[in-house]
């Protein structure tokens, strides 16, 4: 079981290290009519100390749960919302939402 830990904790590290090999935080969208951007294949990293997956691209939807600075998510789709501020939907594990496209730094595999 002690090694488990340590190779799951290894696995987490190599991954984030390996994210900054394909930076893409300037990365073109694809865009459709209805403000969605589309991303061919991507992931991100967490990049605020806590961040809240919301049921809704809105500030004040319900948190589905809370991701941890340096958690790794895919990006299945980015929009902007009413107030021009960009959302991205996301799937963590088992979960899917929605979190602000600033609290994340994004790249294409």
């Amino acid at each position: 079981m002690k090694y488990g830990k340590k190779v799951f904790i290894l696995m987490i590290l190599l991954s984030f290290f390996a994210c900054k090999k394909n930076p893409a935080s300037k990365i073109s969208l694809h865009e459709n009519n209805s403000s969605n951007y589309f991303f061919d294949s991507s992931y991100g990293v967490v990049n605020s100390d806590v961040v809240r997956l919301r049921t809704k691209p809105k500030n004040g939807s319900n948190a589905i749960t809370t991701l941890l600075d340096g958690t790794v998510i895919e990006i299945l789709k980015v929009k902007v919302d009413s107030n021009n501020k960009k959302w991205c939907k996301i799937q963590y594990k088992k979960y899917k939402g929605w979190v602000r496209y600033s609290e994340l730094q994004c790249y294409l595999n």
